[in-house]
């Protein structure tokens, strides 16, 4: 595995694996990655005790994110009541730990975040209100949220690689001259890169033909695309009955981090 920094944030990178015959999938790389949130207080929806409340952070959904740290500066509930002084805190959460839902996006079984947003308790939650009765207690908790302040929430976000496949049956070109030899899949939610060569050379009867090639520059999340090798009509009529086998080096990079790479190579037979 290696790890390197671009910006802000923290690269770590995997090789690739063959996942069948001609087909390669780059292993999933990891983005730790700094996003905006905001401080949430929510009182109790109802049920055994409707005087509850709770202060959140909530950022919104990040595709891939596995993991949650949420750092900022709060005060007591004491120390919110007196202007007292701040302490730094920390919430953290993991997608799929088994101890509580992801991120904690139903806490306690009766606060439930906004489709489209991820939360962590902030640590300021009451059962049935406070000593000072259900209103006070309500104010309590509202002022702890508002004072709080710094709020960074960094978050682990795992990238798959991109699919690359080789079509390797041998094949007739078409009359258009044109020739699939690889297609090309990014992953859902990504968004991908791709690098190929304008020109491939083959070389038969002696002599060497430049044939041209068809790529996207860039793939949406769950899109796929194809690469194509052109044929001139000079090559194909110097070529004709003849078979050849371009092969084409392929990149695909899933956010600059997950990346897959394959030689793609296949029989044609000219017309």
């Amino acid at each position: 595995m290696v790890s390197f920094t671009r910006g802000s944030l923290v690269v770590l990178a995997t090789g690739v694996v063959m996942v069948g015959a001609g087909v390669a999938q780059g292993a999933d790389g990891v983005l730790v990655k700094n996003v905006p949130a905001t401080f949430e207080f929510r009182l109790h929806s109802g049920g055994t005790t409707p005087c509850g409340a709770a202060g959140f952070i909530r950022w919104k959904s990040v595709a891939g994110a596995t993991s949650a740290t949420a750092k900022f500066r709060s005060r007591s509930a004491e120390a919110a009541d007196t202007n007292g002084p701040f302490s730094d805190a920390t919430a953290t959460g993991q997608r799929g730990d088994g101890t509580k839902p992801p991120f904690e996006n139903t806490f306690l079984g009766v606060y439930t975040v906004e489709p489209g947003y991820d939360w962590l308790n902030a640590g300021v939650w009451m059962w049935g209100g406070s000593d000072q009765g259900c209103a006070d207690g309500h104010l309590r908790g509202q002022r702890m949220i508002d004072q709080a302040a710094g709020v960074q929430v960094t978050l682990t976000i795992q990238v798959p690689g991109p699919v690359v496949k080789s079509v390797g049956a041998r094949q007739l070109l078409p009359r258009s001259g044109n020739a699939t030899v690889a297609t090309l899949k990014c992953p859902v939610g990504g968004t991908c890169t791709v690098k190929a060569p304008r020109f491939v050379t083959v070389f038969a009867s002696g002599r060497t033909y430049r044939l041209g090639v068809t790529a996207p520059r860039a793939l949406a999340g769950g899109k796929s695309a194809n690469v194509v090798v052109r044929f001139p009509r000079a090559a194909t009529r110097d070529l004709a009955g003849r078979t050849v086998r371009p092969r084409v080096k392929v990149e695909v990079s899933n956010q600059k981090v997950a990346k897959t790479s394959l030689i793609a190579g296949r029989s044609i037979r000219v017309r």
